[in-house]
């Protein structure tokens, strides 16, 4: 497993061949120290638009309020959907989703 100058003895480039030639006289390789990468993450709390905020059996909750019934979400409508289940679906049901024109329809 000796390496060769340029890289490391495990086929990952070295820009001085100083690593392959470490590896070769003692077996192991050094570790190089890693670059450091941050990433600050934050939490999105506009209040003009509706998130879900969590999901489970027979509930989801959007803006932190659970609601156990059938409901239609826009960026800032949130209304009860009288479908109660998929017997109850017909063109009455789907009347006010035609009105809304969405984007993306989920049952």
């Amino acid at each position: 497993m000796g390496g060769q100058a340029g890289t490391t003895g495990f086929g990952i480039p070295s820009a001085t061949g100083h690593i392959a030639k470490t590896f070769s006289q003692t077996g192991c390789a050094e570790r190089q120290p890693s670059p450091t990468f941050s990433m600050k993450l934050q939490l999105d709390q506009s209040t003009s638009q509706n998130l879900f905020t969590a999901y489970g059996p027979g509930f989801v909750e959007v803006n932190a309020q659970r609601h156990e019934s059938s409901i239609i979400v826009g960026g800032d409508r949130l209304e009860i959907w009288v479908a109660t289940d998929m017997k109850s679906l017909n063109a009455d049901t789907f009347q006010c989703l035609v009105e809304i024109k969405p984007e993306l329809v989920i049952i």
